[in-house]
């Protein structure tokens, strides 16, 4: 049976012990100074559940971060399981945040923070307890998400120190529940190395993973057990297994887990990132636009996304590759004829090159698009720019 803990936790109460107190505080101090006015909007970073376990026999927490936009959307979304959900899931949700709404390199996706409700030793240890936590994951936690939630068929798992050594174990007892592991700093000393002779024996199977692991680590001061663990996996491969092993002598135990998640989600994701260019000589150089169309050319639609290709065509326009970067423009145009920003991208090329009919023409047109969508806003500031301009040329 699952039923809801807690309705709802804020930025300012995921972070410390005293954070309740120091938020009632302020909000004191706010009401007292009359230039202050609270507003009720709180940035919610993720929801707070429990499940009832039958597989652990006992109440689990867990915490739910959606993606933004994921209420006004129909899309579907990958899923990052990650372990130590009741310190991680703020760290983790805004790395994914960061790294799909504002820098476009990962798509959006759903955080699931597993709590450890204070049995962390039973549930990410190699004792025979860990297992039946894998099992809560995988067997009752996983589908319900996937039931309640509208995700696709990509399922990622994170944890950092004993987290890590719990995500390298999901790795090799049950691979085919998570495309990508990440193990983060993980303890693999334990228990005279365990995991290094499970991943030996199961590269003697020769057993197909088609799997990727990201496997880091810190400056420990001690011995991890993780370049053993590396070096074994190089000795013994893992057929289809992809992994990396990065170190990061700059990081701590408890400072590289932030970094090593975002650096390994952009690795994991690179190919579906737009790709970046230097330069125009650097853009052709991998193939120009007919790469750039190959590659899109499986989606749906099979287009060019507008974002990707606009920036392709200033790369070019601001590079005094004028007519390339207007043709470029223009192909956006045809890809995207409802979009708003393409005809005003374009009547700002116009404008720059002193091609005064064509700028207002294609004003004009990205105002027809925003007052048919009805969308007030971007009327206005049409209106306005249209306005400037005539006066600029009277």
């Amino acid at each position: 049976m699952l039923r809801l803990f807690i309705s709802v936790i804020f930025i300012f109460t995921l972070g410390s012990s005293n954070a309740v107190d120091a938020e009632k505080g302020t909000t004191e101090n706010a009401i007292m100074d009359p230039r202050i006015t609270e507003i009720d909007e709180p940035i919610i970073i993720a929801k707070k559940f429990t499940f009832s376990s039958e597989i652990l026999g006992n109440e689990r927490t867990f915490y739910v971060h959606l993606p933004k936009g994921y209420h006004q959307s129909n899309q579907s979304y990958p899923v990052l399981f990650i372990t130590d959900g009741e310190r991680k899931t703020l760290r983790i949700a805004s790395v994914t945040h960061e790294l799909s709404y504002f820098a476009k390199r990962i798509p959006p996706m759903i955080v699931v923070g597993i709590a450890n409700d204070g049995t962390r030793r039973e549930n990410l240890s190699l004792l025979p307890s860990s297992m039946q936590f894998l099992s809560f994951i995988t067997k009752e936690l996983k589908p319900y998400i996937h039931q309640q939630y509208r995700t696709n068929d990509e399922n990622l798992f994170l944890g950092s120190s004993a987290g890590g050594q719990f995500a390298i174990r999901a790795l090799l007892e049950t691979p085919e529940e998570f495309d990508a592991y990440f193990a983060i700093s993980p303890s693999l000393y334990y228990n005279d190395y365990h995991l290094e002779k499970k991943a030996k024996e199961l590269a003697l199977t020769k057993q197909q993973l088609d799997k990727t692991l990201y496997l880091s680590l810190g400056n420990e001061g001690i011995v991890m057990g993780v370049d053993e663990f590396a070096l074994n996996l190089a000795k013994y491969p893992i057929k289809g297994l992809r992994w990396t092993f990065t170190k990061v002598e700059e990081e701590t135990h408890g400072s590289i887990s932030m970094k090593q998640a975002y650096n390994g989600l952009q690795n994991y994701y690179s190919s579906w990132a737009p790709t970046h260019f230097n330069n125009v000589n650097d853009f052709e150089r991998k193939g120009g636009l007919a790469a750039l169309k190959a590659k899109y050319e499986n989606e749906t639609p099979a287009v060019v996304p507008f974002k990707v290709l606009n920036s392709i065509a200033n790369l070019y326009f601001y590079s005094n590759y004028y007519q390339q970067g207007i043709e470029l423009a223009l192909l956006n145009i045809k890809n995207h004829p409802n979009s708003i920003f393409a005809k005003y991208n374009l009547a700002e090329f116009y404008g720059d090159i002193d091609n005064h009919e064509k700028a207002l023409n294609y004003y004009q047109q990205a105002l027809d698009i925003a007052t048919l969508n009805k969308n007030p806003k971007r009327v206005k500031t049409l209106k306005q720019t249209i306005e400037k301009y005539k006066l600029k040329l009277n």
